[in-house]
């Protein structure tokens, strides 16, 4: 233990005191201690007290040396502690290098995968698509759906709405009325709705054939054989009107009853049957073509779609591994730059003197401070004791502007 008495220490213990210095009668005394006990000696001359302030800074330089071992221990400890951070940081760089550099493959492979998609859609396809053929089926396709809404509200207007007159003996004049439309809007809202929606029933048939909905337990020939019997009823309705225009017209009487020998006989009744069942069962072929032609090039687009979301999440993943990668430099730059920065601050250490900045003024202020209470218990004027303090100021300020680097090493 250490034993104070008055400011005095004994020196069992005292060694390892580096704020104590001996005094004349080798006796570890503190800075306050000593300052008193130099101006007390000196009787307060103030010419003295520069003297006094020159031996306290000597003691600090000696002791600075003998505590070069401490600091360069210390730097050292820091030295080796960072290169441990630094093996773990070029560990995760390394990682991180090797995460950027098969992420960069994959989305070389993804980008690749698009461009070969693009150029060569068969490769996903596993066979060729004629674009020309989809894009003019579809204008035969919207074109055929136009002939056909106009060709079936005409032939329903004719076979369940018109009233002939003895001029309509032509198949021309008997389906396409130019004003069907509008008649049958005249006669009233439910007729113009029926011609309307009737050709939706004929498309319908021609989709069902060729969408392959039918296979779901309706057989092909048995929807063929209805839609071929609903236009043949069509046709006869229609050519049966026409003919009994023409039968009216007989005077002689000659023609016979219409029936169902005379319609199969009657160009009148095949031109209906060709005109609307034929067209709308090539408009089923081109529309199987044309959806077909559309799936497989929509195909294409959502293969497309899918590669540019899985290289988009591979992106965001290259930009996270990319961020932290960078940072891992940054960290891995700082630890070298500190490491360095502790070497040479250790060579720099061994050959020049050290001067901890605040610890020298704090050496010289308790010197100074123990000074002052010399002059306070001898009542010395206020004047003195600002005297003495801009002579103590004066020695920090000279001290340390004289220091050379040459020589010293700085700690602040």
């Amino acid at each position: 233990m250490t034993e104070k008495t008055h400011g005095n220490i004994s020196q069992k213990g005292s060694s390892m005191l580096s704020g104590y210095l001996y005094g004349p009668n080798n006796e570890l005394l503190t800075y306050e201690r000593y300052g008193f006990l130099a101006a007390s000696k000196s009787t307060g001359d103030l010419t003295a007290l520069k003297a006094t302030l020159i031996v306290v800074t000597n003691d600090y330089l000696k002791k600075t040396e003998e505590d070069k071992s401490n600091i360069i221990s210390a730097l050292e400890n820091r030295i080796s502690s960072a290169k441990n951070t630094l093996a773990e940081k070029e560990a995760e760089y390394n990682t991180l290098q090797h995460k950027k550099e098969n992420k960069k493959s994959e989305i070389d492979e993804i980008k690749e995968k698009i461009g070969r998609a693009k150029k060569n859609p068969q490769e996903v396809l596993k066979e060729s698509v004629n674009k020309f053929s989809v894009y003019i089926g579809t204008i035969l396709l919207i074109l055929m759906s136009v002939y056909l809404v106009l060709f079936y509200s005409s032939a329903a207007y004719s076979a369940f709405f018109k009233e002939f007159s003895i001029t309509d003996t032509t198949i021309s004049q008997a389906i396409f009325d130019g004003q069907a439309f509008a008649k049958a809007l005249n006669d009233g809202f439910s007729e113009l709705l029926i011609i309307v929606l009737f050709p939706s029933v004929f498309l319908g048939v021609a989709f069902l054939i060729h969408v392959g909905d039918n296979k779901k337990g309706i057989p092909d020939w048995l929807v063929y054989t209805f839609a071929f019997l609903f236009d043949a009823l069509l046709a006869f309705e229609i050519s049966k009107k026409i003919y009994d225009l023409k039968r009216l017209g007989d005077f002689a009487s000659n023609l016979p009853p219409y029936s169902i020998k005379l319609a199969l006989q009657s160009a009148d009744f095949w031109i209906i049957i060709f005109a609307g069942f034929m067209v709308y069962i090539i408009w089923g072929l081109i529309f199987g073509q044309v959806a077909d032609g559309w799936r497989k090039m929509k195909h294409i687009s959502i293969h497309i779609a899918d590669l540019k979301e899985k290289l988009s999440d591979l992106e965001k993943d290259m930009t996270e591994i990319i961020s932290k990668f960078n940072e891992k430099e940054a960290e891995i730059k700082k630890l070298k730059t500190e490491i360095e920065h502790n070497l040479k601050k250790i060579e720099t250490i061994k050959v020049k003197t050290l001067i901890d900045v605040n610890t020298f003024k704090e050496v010289i202020n308790d010197t100074f401070k123990g000074w002052v209470n010399w002059m306070s218990h001898m009542d010395h004027n206020k004047d003195r004791r600002e005297e003495a303090e801009n002579i103590k100021d004066q020695f920090v300020e000279n001290f340390l502007k004289g220091v050379s680097t040459e020589k010293f090493f700085i700690l602040n």
